[in-house]
């Protein structure tokens, strides 16, 4: 047998465990592609309304707050999907934006992050505390499509509410 013949052999072979491979691969690009339009459709019509509304209260009493909405791009389609939402608040009033950095590191913030996967949505509270210096979390995880707005309201309330009596305490980072 000759090299030549071993490795038209080696290919004959080899082509179709690719072309396996490439169908899994494809296959698999469009699983995850339909996870994240389904997350952006959740974010889009019931994490960022409940948000915008929470969004509106605070302004209306003059209490910072800032909102950063994730957009990446999708490698597939090239489309931009929410894929996280950071909600950081402080229970103060703030006219001007000369305070922002150390607001931000000292607020308390309110995240909601995908899973790996893309099947779930975690919900996280973190409030930080003075002495240890460390940070207390508070963590509920959601599949994607079972998440409604009374949960997401819920939770923000508690959010609200949470770092409102952090601010009260004696547990403010500063």
């Amino acid at each position: 047998m000759t090299i030549k013949e071993i490795l038209d052999d080696f290919k004959l072979k080899d082509e179709p465990e690719k072309k396996h491979w490439k169908e899994i691969q494809e296959q698999t690009a469009q699983q995850i592609e339909a996870r994240i339009e389904r997350l952006n459709r959740c974010f889009e019509e019931v994490i960022l309304p409940s948000v915008r509304e929470v969004e509106k209260d605070l302004q209306g009493f003059g209490l910072w707050h800032k909102i950063h909405v994730g957009q990446p791009t999708s490698p597939n389609t090239g489309r931009q999907n929410i894929q996280d939402v950071a909600f950081y608040f402080f229970p103060e009033k703030f006219q001007t934006n000369y305070h922002r950095q150390r607001l931000v590191d000292a607020s308390y913030k309110a995240f909601f992050r995908p899973s790996g996967d893309y099947r779930k949505v975690a919900l996280i509270i973190r409030f930080p505390q003075r002495l240890p210096q460390r940070v207390e979390m508070d963590e509920e995880v959601h599949k994607v499509e079972d998440l409604v707005k009374e949960q997401v309201d819920s939770f923000l309330e508690r959010f609200i509410k949470g770092a409102v009596d952090a601010y009260k305490s004696d547990r403010l980072l500063l």
